[in-house]
């Protein structure tokens, strides 16, 4: 958890953007938070029932230059945990909204 709560460590932003992280929210039955999804799997029955591995975290940036911004490269959070298969990304860039699944073969986001 305290590594997640590094987002300087984390993405690879282009310095001329000028871009602090100003929060960060993680949630996680892995640290204790409630599993939203708990009821539905309770009603598929105990065979089914299996431990989540997910951790939504929500960072936000703000930057002094954010049309510098052409991409977003997530390959040290690949580094750090070796054994994170992909990532769901939502964010809000210059160029509007949008989401993107990325893999480690592919981490870089580009907007």
């Amino acid at each position: 958890r305290e590594l997640l709560l590094k987002p300087n460590a984390l993405f690879s932003i282009a310095d001329a953007a000028n871009c602090s992280a100003t929060s960060v929210k993680l949630e996680s039955p892995l640290f204790g938070d409630k599993d939203d999804d708990h009821d539905e799997h309770a009603d598929a029955g105990d065979a089914d029932h299996h431990e989540h591995s997910e951790i939504h975290g929500h960072y936000k940036f703000v930057c002094d230059a954010p049309a510098i911004l052409k991409k977003l490269d997530l390959s040290q959070i690949f580094i750090t945990f070796p054994d994170t298969k992909k990532l769901q990304v939502q964010l809000i860039s210059p160029g509007g909204q949008s989401g993107a699944e990325v893999i480690a073969a592919n981490p870089t986001l580009k907007f």
